[in-house]
């Protein structure tokens, strides 16, 4: 209820939400935001998982050799004017009654394209890419979650996907 208060008293000033990064980031470097959470919820459990999603994206951009910056909750997307200056990395969490998928996102700097790749639960993407600041659940048709208790061992099984990713977001 707070984050939705303070978004619409951001939204009502013009200035930007609490959701939107403080940090663009560094040239060269990776931005690893907090995941999106589908649905909105206010379950600190699924807050934990959320933010262990984010501790491994942050742990498979550190194998990259680049500055990796951690952002906080609720930062999640880079700002609408110009994006961010290092290649940002993120995931959607989609939950329901114990189960979890979850698609991994990435970007390179700037207002590029999104790149999704699916990472945890059996699911389906109606497009491998969505717009800049375009929410990439709308893309997402979860046919089987994985249990949310089992997270961390399922996003094991792509971690060499989402290496991929972000080489790949980090190519000029």
């Amino acid at each position: 209820m707070i984050w939705f208060l303070l978004s619409t008293l951001a939204f009502a000033t013009g200035s930007d939400g609490v959701e939107i990064t403080t940090s663009k980031g560094k040239a060269g470097a990776l931005l690893v935001l907090y995941p999106r959470i589908t649905p909105t919820t206010e379950d600190a459990a699924v807050h934990e998982l959320a933010a262990a999603v984010q501790q491994r994206i942050y742990a498979r951009g550190t194998t990259t050799g680049v500055e990796v910056d951690l952002r906080p909750a609720p930062e999640r997307a880079c700002p609408l004017a110009t994006g961010c200056k290092a290649a940002a990395l993120s995931a959607v969490l989609i939950h329901q009654e114990g189960g979890c998928a979850v698609v991994f996102t990435a970007s390179k700097p700037g207002l590029s394209t999104v790149e999704l790749t699916p990472w945890a639960g059996r699911l389906e993407l109606a497009e491998t890419s969505t717009a800049f600041r375009t929410a990439p659940e709308r893309l997402v048709t979860v046919h089987d979650f994985a249990p949310c208790s089992d997270l961390e061992a399922q996003l094991g099984k792509a971690d060499s996907a989402v290496d991929a990713a972000i080489a790949a977001a980090l190519k000029e």
